[in-house]
């Protein structure tokens, strides 16, 4: 648990990361504080960094997000990515890898789209 010189003040690791999150969010809704926000994002980052050395606290704090794992999970797995990207470049159609590996169209066109837009 964090104690800082501020009585009554006490976040442990899964709040500080739940307020880098939060403070993200702020940042993409109001986008007239970015300076301020990322002046107390800085600090958040500062004190993990402090508290729980981590050799990049950004990344900590971000797969602390969400430390029960609720939400939806994928219906597909990395090797069923790979998969799909391997049956497109021999020049599969989507239908055809949809019925081969038993996803649904709509997620082999995603899983296409999002290779596209990462290259």
């Amino acid at each position: 648990m964090v104690i800082r010189n501020i009585p009554g003040v006490f976040m442990n690791e899964y709040d500080l990361a739940e307020l880098y999150t939060y403070l993200e969010l702020f940042r993409k809704v109001y986008g007239g504080c970015d300076s301020e926000a990322a002046a107390v994002m800085d600090a958040v980052l500062r004190v993990y960094t402090e508290e729980y050395r981590p050799a990049d606290a950004e990344q900590a704090l971000r797969a602390l997000r969400n430390p029960r794992f609720a939400g939806r999970r994928p219906s597909f797995t990395a090797d069923d990515r790979l998969r799909i990207l391997s049956l497109r470049k021999s020049g599969m159609s989507i239908r055809k890898i949809s019925l081969e590996t038993g996803i649904p169209k709509s997620s082999v066109q995603r899983i296409l789209a999002s290779k596209k837009h990462s290259e």
